[in-house]
C-alpha cells in the first residue's frame, strides 16, 4: 500500500497471489531510483523467492524469481531483507532444496533487472536463514539463524567484498538447544558500534529473552 501522506487514503496493490497459503512481502527499500520489495510466492506446491521493482509505486511493477523449490510447508524459499549499498542490490533469505535442508542464502546484483548471483552462507546442516543485512564502515554484515546437531545458533557473518563469497567470516553470538526461535533479526552500525537484536531462549529457566 502507498500514500503521499500518512493521513491520506492509502492505495493497495497486489503484486502476486495464489489460492494456497504462502504469499507474502517481507521487505522493501527505495534506492538508486528503484522501489524494490522482496518476499515469497507460492504456486500450488512450489515456493518462489520473489522480488518486484518499479520506479514509482503507482507505475508498472516487474516481478522476478531469484530461486525456487518445492516444500510441504509455507514460507520457504523466502527473501527476508533487502538493501542497496556500495553499488549493489543485496537480498537475504532462505532456500529449501530437500527434506530438512534450508540453507541461508544471499543474492546480489548491480541492478534489479540484471543477473543475480546467489550464494549460500552461515554454514550449518539443517534449518538456517538470513533475517537482516546491512553495509557500513566498509563491511557487509548479515544476521540470522542456523541449526546444527539439534543446537540453535544466532549467527552473523561479514565480508568486505560482496563478490568474494569465500571470504565471509561467521560470528556466533549465542545459542541454545531447545528453541528454533534463537536468531538475530536486525542489525545496524552507528556512532562506532555494531548492534544486533534478536531472541534467545534459556534452557535453565525456560525463559525467552529479547536480546
Amino acid at each position: 500500500s502507498y500514500a503521499t501522506d500518512l493521513e491520506d487514503t492509502w492505495t493497495t496493490q497486489d503484486l502476486w497471489g495464489d489460492k494456497s497459503v504462502g504469499n507474502c512481502i517481507y521487505c522493501i527499500t527505495y534506492a538508486n531510483g528503484q522501489l524494490v520489495v522482496g518476499g515469497v510466492g507460492r504456486e500450488v506446491n512450489t515456493f518462489y523467492s520473489r522480488i518486484a521493482y518499479t520506479t514509482s509505486p503507482d507505475g508498472t511493477w516487474t516481478t522476478k524469481i531469484l530461486w525456487s523449490g518445492s516444500a510441504g510447508e509455507a514460507y520457504t524459499n523466502t527473501i527476508n531483507c533487502i538493501i542497496y549499498a556500495n553499488g549493489y542490490w543485496v537480498v537475504g533469505g532462505q532456500y529449501y532444496y530437500r527434506s530438512s535442508r534450508y540453507p541461508a542464502r544471499i543474492a546480489w546484483a548491480t541492478s534489479p533487472d540484471g543477473t543475480w548471483n546467489i550464494v549460500n552462507i552461515l554454514g550449518g546442516t539443517s534449518i538456517h536463514t538470513i533475517n537482516c543485512i546491512t553495509y557500513a564502515n566498509g563491511y557487509w554484515v548479515v544476521g540470522g539463524h542456523i541449526t546444527s546437531s539439534n543446537t540453535y545458533y544466532a549467527r552473523l557473518a561479514y565480508a568486505t567484498d560482496i563478490e568474494q563469497v569465500t571470504t565471509w567470516t561467521p560470528v556466533q553470538l549465542w545459542y541454545d538447544s531447545s528453541s528454533s526461535y534463537t536468531a538475530i533479526n536486525c542489525i545496524t552500525y552507528a556512532n562506532g558500534y555494531w548492534v544486533v537484536g534478536g531472541e534467545y531462549y534459556e534452557d535453565a529457566t525456560n525463559t525467552y529473552y529479547a536480546r
